[in-house]
């Protein structure tokens, strides 16, 4: 026999049996007739209203609508009430689909399995359910859920729930990509830790209605906080440790995501998360732990996160997964054929470390250098090998109008920078590329040398930070700007005849919504030339509204 989830999930409602009509109000139900459990599965399924088509045994909720609020003693980072104490989030968007993610929060039994339902809609009040179906998850996984939403339409923009027991999660917002996009707006985040401050910058691109997609490349969560970086309290003492272990590490990862301002991002916008490889404890635990707070579309045959997606014949994103500079022939081989079979007139390349050159002189003050070895990156041969895998890209079509436009856009820097790529062959340098690094969210530079000097916002704090990012431009022809004394999140404007860089500053001692353009840069297309814009004026694009679903009281 089949259970309803299973004829649901075959058989997805017409509009019309799911009382999606604007001029035909529901019905009145009471209240215990608005759920019905599958006689396969222990979860509780809640429906719209209008549920005469699917009556079944009515059965008692566990939880009301909005959840609960956990026990006075429960001691696990959450951002509001259970089941859904970690909101919700999308991730890596095709034309087509998008990853839909949340997390159930157990309290007690830590082994049982948990079930539930998913829909999505046209519409932020989840009028007009269009897809549908049902999730199960355990202890093995972390209690994430993870579905890929298929069948969507290209450049539209989508709401999304998830059901457990009777209770609704936030309602969420994603967006997929063009298939014929002329115009692309990428924000562009970088090095986020709780603990090292307030993540401001993720809250003022929850606010923008004009973004595509979030990137955010470089550490997402900090495993190993230094105790000269912690500036934001936690209510334990282990949240300010070294993570270690399953159980550790998806404590560290639920601690990141009760901050208010990553929480509305991730329920705003979708996302696409690099693995930052920037940790030499448990990998296996380490890779397992991100997949289940941050998924991504797994290539064939890959182990990694690397992998491309598409937006039209605008951009090719393509992401890389390096462990200490290293991509293994595996991945340098797939990389390489996908930059050469890309047909896209820019192809984003997401990297953990710095491509380019950034060589730091003598005179350079040495509490910064004894934190920040600008020199980590890619071993000489693997940056060399992409070098050249860039090159090939740009000679095949330089004898036509339509040479390729590549961007790094890379994580680790710790500060805002921007700087050509130059390869030297033979004697002969050409540029192959442009590099773009967005200022990190809440950890970095200015907070270690902040320690010391008496906050990052100290005179002789940005003192030394300016005095670092001189000292590289001076030294370093390519870097056209470099700014460390700060933190925010940054803008990729695309279209077919250029791409804008726009550097924003968030403070991170206190949580507000502040910011500040502080520069503006651009590259023009079959130039692979980065270069500062004297007069910045900044971008905005007409789109959807953004969510204003206020975010539950933060019991963490």
């Amino acid at each position: 026999s089949y259970s309803f989830c299973t004829l649901l999930a075959a058989h997805p409602l017409p509009p019309s049996e799911m009382g999606c009509h604007p001029s035909k109000p529901p019905k009145e139900k009471p209240e215990e007739e608005q759920c019905v459990r599958s006689p396969r599965y222990r979860a509780v399924f809640r429906f719209p209203e209008d549920v005469e088509s699917w009556s079944g045994v009515v059965a008692t909720k566990r939880y009301p609508r909005v959840g609960v609020a956990p026990p006075s003693d429960f001691e696990f980072p959450v951002a509001g009430n259970v089941p859904f104490g970690h909101g919700v989030a999308s991730f890596d968007p095709t034309t087509s689909s998008v990853l839909l993610w949340t997390r159930i929060t157990v309290v007690g039994d830590g082994d049982q399995k948990q079930s539930g339902s998913w829909r999505i809609s046209q519409h932020p009040s989840m009028n007009g359910v269009i897809r549908i179906g049902t999730w199960e998850t355990s202890a093995e996984a972390g209690y994430s859920v993870t579905v890929d939403a298929t069948g969507l339409n290209s450049d539209s923009c989508y709401y999304y729930q998830f059901y457990c027991d009777g209770a609704e999660s936030a309602v969420g917002r994603t967006k997929t990509s063009a298939s014929a996009g002329r115009h692309l707006r990428v924000g562009v985040t970088s090095n986020s830790s709780y603990s090292a401050g307030h993540m401001n910058g993720f809250g003022r691109l929850a606010d923008r209605k004009d973004i595509d997609v979030i990137i955010h490349v470089g550490c997402y969560t900090d495993i190993n906080p230094i105790p000269d970086q912690v500036v934001r309290s936690t209510k334990s003492d282990v949240d300010l440790k070294r993570a270690e272990g399953l159980e550790a590490l998806r404590r560290r990862y639920a601690l990141q995501r009760t901050d208010p301002n990553l929480y509305r991002a991730h329920q705003n916008h979708p996302f696409i998360v690099i693995n930052d490889g920037d940790d030499e404890g448990d990998r296996t635990a380490v890779r397992q732990v991100l997949k289940e707070w941050v998924p991504w579309r797994q290539t064939p045959g890959m182990t990694k996160t690397c992998r491309t997606l598409n937006f039209g014949a605008l951009a090719r994103i393509v992401t890389t997964d390096s462990e200490n500079g290293h991509l293994g022939e595996q991945q340098s081989e797939w990389l390489h054929h996908k930059l050469q079979t890309t047909s896209s007139k820019w192809a984003l390349i997401l990297t953990q470390a710095p491509i380019g050159r950034c060589d730091v002189s003598d005179p350079t003050p040495n509490d910064i250098n004894n934190f920040i070895n600008y020199e980590v990156g890619w071993v000489d041969n693997q940056r060399q090998q992409l070098l050249s895998y860039l090159s090939e890209r740009v000679k095949e079509k330089e004898n036509t109008d339509a040479i390729p436009n590549n961007i790094i856009l890379t994580g680790g820097m710790s500060a805002s920078w921007a700087s050509d790529v130059v390869i030297d062959e033979g004697g002969s340098q050409s540029t192959v590329a442009v590099e773009f690094s967005p200022a990190s969210v809440s950890k970095g530079a200015s907070v270690l040398v902040g320690a010391k000097h008496g906050g990052c916002n100290s005179k002789r704090t940005i003192e030394i930070c300016t005095e670092v990012s001189q000292s590289i431009q001076k030294f370093n022809e390519s870097c056209c700007y470099h700014e460390s004394s700060s933190h925010g999140y940054a803008i990729v404007d695309i279209t077919g005849d250029h791409a804008t860089f726009e550097c924003w500053r968030t403070p991170t001692d206190t949580n507000t919504s502040e910011q500040t353009l502080s520069k503006q840069l651009i590259t023009s297309s079959s130039s692979n030339h980065i270069a500062v814009i004297e007069s910045p004026s900044p971008t905005f694009r007409d789109s959807e509204e953004i969510l204003t679903v206020p975010l539950m009281t933060n019991v963490y």
